[in-house]
């Protein structure tokens, strides 16, 4: 009865953090819940950001240098993995000073004191005019981070960059010594 007993408890503590595979971290990534001013309900303030609606569905669209969505996503110590996936469009986006002053999903891990922790992530990034490009990447979550800054900006001079459905997820949790995923 005993080993009946431990074997449930394992089940279900495996079938709880497997459920946690897929959950969405970003809430209304499609832009479909908006609030009376028209933004995306239970999103951050943005900077020169606004949703758009028309016959090429909604996009999150950001106008100008400096434009963007911060989002500061906590981490559970179990999750290995997240995985990114958006499709993003620039016009007319103008090279900042710096070579990462682009159109792009600016990230980073941190820890509790937000100190960067691992290396920066390879995010996606273009100038000048084109058309939409998927954009869909998993990231490893460092050991040590317990937030993701992530930012889908415009860091250019000038230009629009637009966001089609934005989307973060838990992709693979940690695997534990001894319980590594075959």
């Amino acid at each position: 009865m005993k080993t009946r007993s431990t074997f449930t408890v394992l089940m279900c503590s495996a079938l709880t953090l497997f459920g946690q595979v897929g959950t969405e971290l970003i809430p209304n990534g499609d832009y479909t819940k908006l609030d009376e001013k028209g933004w995306v309900v239970g999103w951050p303030r943005p900077r020169a950001a606004k949703i758009v609606k028309d016959g090429e569905g909604a996009r999150l669209v950001l106008t100008g240098g400096q434009a963007g969505v911060n989002f500061t996503i906590p981490l559970n110590e179990e999750w290995g993995q997240l995985k990114l996936s958006t499709q993003m469009r620039v016009t007319d986006v103008k090279p900042g000073k710096d070579s990462w002053s682009t159109g792009r999903i600016a990230m980073c891990f941190v820890d509790e004191n937000n100190t960067m922790v691992g290396a920066w992530p390879n995010v996606f990034g273009f100038v000048g005019t084109q058309d939409w490009q998927p954009c869909e990447r998993v990231y490893s979550i460092p050991q040590g981070a317990k937030r993701l800054q992530i930012n889908p900006c415009n860091l250019g001079a000038s230009g629009v960059v637009e966001f089609k459905s934005f989307s973060l997820k838990v992709h693979r949790l940690r695997a534990k010594p001894g319980n590594a995923p075959l």
